[in-house]
């Protein structure tokens, strides 16, 4: 009996091991899953930075474009006298202001003055336009 209990206490520190050595398989599956995880969100990050970083550049370089446009003096002299209202010395600035004729003046009776007509409540006037009742 001495082997057979040798023989069972030894299978049973075995199944110990095991068990032991199952577990700590799956916490290092576990944490390395986690840390799998995380790389890839990071990827994703940097990927969306990266396009952001490439937009910016692009932007850069437009407004940079545009500042050199805007830096050249003949540009400049133009927007200063069109909207600045600028003149070099010995220049004489003409402002000639367009004016609209007014709209011909109707008689009273054909488009029925406001004294003339009773008020109306908005209810009523969205249930004439709906329902294409003339007043």
């Amino acid at each position: 009996m001495d082997q057979h209990q040798k023989a069972n206490g030894s299978f049973l520190g075995r199944r110990r091991i095991l068990a032991a050595n199952l577990v700590l398989l799956f916490l290092v599956a576990w944490g390395f899953a986690g840390e799998l995880a995380r790389n890839n969100a990071m990827k994703r990050d940097v990927a969306r930075l990266e396009e952001q970083a490439r937009k910016l550049e692009d932007e850069n370089f437009d407004i940079a474009k545009l500042g050199q446009k805007f830096a050249a003096a003949d540009v400049l002299e133009r927007e200063a006298r069109l909207n600045l209202g600028l003149q070099k010395p010995g220049e004489s600035v003409i402002i000639i202001k367009e004016t609209t004729p007014p709209p011909p003046a109707q008689p009273p009776e054909a488009t029925g003055s406001a004294e003339s007509r009773p008020r109306e409540s908005n209810a009523l006037k969205w249930w004439r336009y709906f329902f294409h009742q003339k007043p």
